[in-house]
């Protein structure tokens, strides 16, 4: 399993014996095999390396790369308007399912790519079904709309048809466009924090899901805007998950579909005047709108998915959770926000 896929069933059972009768599994013996080093003499090992059938061989580090597989399935509607009577509009749907036991590799991915995410197995006889998930990738329901518009407004034009030169500089010779999206939220990963006594780390173990429990820390709206506290929990963690039981793995899938960031909703837009001077000089006004609606877009730190911090696995039992072990930026929706509007006006 993981990076101690070399333990055979003999030797992982001699470990747990070991270990909970309280034996240092760090100290340093003589290799059994009696392997030697370049001088001749002995290679010293951890007590649980020993246990492995080439004690001196080290850690899998990388018990996923023989071999990925991944699925995506998407039902895309497209309907577009050409320009025609001043208006232009594109529309798009993707509503989509991705699914895989690892999103990506190589040296262009890393933990601080959230939107792609790495595999961090916890396996058991290299079996690819515990990694198993959707993607980190995974947007359910994706829409966009963008436009463009030359408004029927002011001289030689369907309404308000004026000829008073004044008044068609006031009135006439506006454009409109914007683009809107609206997709659901990055689905989330979760890390415990710990190796549930393991003797290798396992890569991430991941914890327990409690059924029944909203992942979403109610009222989390209400934290966003209280200055006291000034940190805005958007996950329950403390009742969502439990830590997994000594030497076993959690529940949680690598990528969890019941916990995603805040859905995404983006709105921008501009306006252009036009204004005439002469035959060949005209003066153009342009305001933008980034976030016209104003409506903020949080999203949780995308870097730091290790749940718990100061567990400690001693023997068989299983350590309780209180709210200070509970990593402080996991799940916080406070220092990440955007959406928020922008406006910026010129003259050219």
């Amino acid at each position: 399993f993981g990076p101690s896929a070399i333990y055979n069933s003999v030797n992982l059972q001699q470990y747990v014996q070991q270990f909970e009768a309280g034996v240092n599994m760090s100290q340093s013996i003589p290799n059994p095999q009696g392997i030697t080093g370049a001088n001749g003499q002995v290679i010293n090992v951890t007590r649980q390396n020993s246990l492995r059938p080439l004690s001196t061989l080290g850690d899998i580090s990388d018990p996923l790369s023989q071999g990925f597989d991944s699925r995506y399935n998407a039902l895309q509607i497209n309907f577009s308007k050409r320009f025609s009577l001043g208006f232009q509009f594109n529309v798009n749907y993707v509503w989509m399912k991705a699914m895989d036991d690892v999103s990506c590799m190589g040296q262009f991915c890393t933990n601080a790519i959230q939107n792609w995410g790495t595999g961090q197995p916890q396996l058991y006889g290299d079996s690819h079904s515990l990694e198993k998930s959707i993607s980190t990738y995974d947007i359910p329901s994706d829409f966009r709309l963008n436009y463009n518009w030359d408004i029927p407004v002011g001289k030689g034009k369907k309404f308000l048809n004026v000829q008073q030169g004044w008044i068609n500089q006031i009135i006439g010779n506006w454009k409109a466009s914007g683009n809107l999206q609206e997709r659901s939220g990055l689905p989330f990963s979760v890390w415990s924090g710990t190796a549930a006594a393991f003797p290798d780390d396992v890569d991430h173990i991941r914890p327990n899901v409690v059924p029944g429990v909203n992942p979403i820390q109610p009222g989390w709206h209400a934290n966003c805007n209280n200055p006291v506290t000034q940190v805005c929990p958007y996950i329950n963690s403390l009742a969502y998950f439990t830590p997994p039981a000594s030497l076993t793995l959690g529940n949680a899938t690598r990528v969890l579909d019941a916990v995603r960031m805040p859905h995404i909703q983006n709105y921008n837009m501009a306006f252009l005047k036009e204004f005439p001077i002469h035959e060949r000089i005209k003066l153009a006004f342009r305001a933008e709108l980034y976030g016209a609606l104003n409506h903020p877009t949080f999203s949780t730190n995308q870097n730091n998915f290790t749940l718990y911090t100061g567990l400690n696995y001693v023997g068989t039992a299983t350590p309780a959770v209180a709210a200070n072990n509970i990593t402080s930026s996991f799940g916080s929706v406070s220092t990440n926000n955007g959406g928020r509007r922008t406006i910026q006006m010129g003259l050219k």
